[in-house]
C-alpha cells in the first residue's frame, strides 16, 4: 500500500507552461577606485593580516561603534593569548574600520592596491596594499570576514 500526504493541492496541466520564478539579480561588485564606503557605522568583523609580521595568521574580532573602533580582541586562542582577550591598546595597525581599509585602497599615494570585492557584498573580502614599490616587506593584506551589522 502506498500512502501520499501533503498540504494543499497541486494541479498541473501539460499544456500550461510554468511561470518563470523571479530570481533577484545580485548587485555588481565595484570594479575599481574609488571604492565605495561601507554603509553601517555600527558592526563587528573579523580581521586577519597578510604581512611579513608577527600577526600573520592571527584573527581578530573588531567592534566598530559610530564609525570608530571600540575594541579589538583575539577571535581565537593562540600562542600567548586566549579567545576574547583584548589586544594591546597601542596596536594601532589593528584598530581599523572597514572604511579605513577601503580608504587605504583609494589612496592615490600608495604604489598599488588589489581589492577582492565579491558580487552582492557591501564590503571587500580582501585588500592588499603595497605602499612603496621600492621598499621590501612593507606590503600588507587585510582579510575581512564575519561582518555583522549591529
Amino acid at each position: 500500500m502506498l500512502a501520499v500526504g501533503g498540504c494543499g493541492s497541486v494541479e498541473t496541466r501539460a499544456s500550461e507552461p510554468r511561470a518563470a520564478e523571479s530570481v533577484p539579480t545580485p548587485a555588481p561588485a565595484p570594479t575599481g577606485p574609488p571604492w565605495p564606503a561601507y554603509g553601517p557605522s555600527d558592526y563587528t568583523y573579523d580581521l586577519a593580516l597578510e604581512c611579513f609580521c608577527a600577526d600573520v595568521g592571527v584573527r581578530y574580532r573588531v567592534v566598530v561603534r559610530d564609525g570608530a573602533v571600540e575594541s579589538v580582541v583575539y577571535a581565537a586562542r593562540g600562542r600567548g593569548h586566549v579567545a576574547g582577550q583584548a589586544v594591546q591598546p597601542d596596536a594601532s595597525w589593528l584598530r581599523v574600520t572597514i572604511n579605513d581599509i577601503i580608504e587605504l585602497a583609494n589612496n592615490e599615494r600608495i604604489a598599488e592596491a588589489q581589492v577582492d570585492w565579491p558580487t552582492d557584498q557591501e564590503y571587500p573580502r580582501r585588500v592588499w596594499i603595497d605602499r612603496d614599490k621600492n621598499t621590501i616587506d612593507e606590503e600588507i593584506g587585510y582579510v575581512i570576514s564575519r561582518v555583522t551589522p549591529a
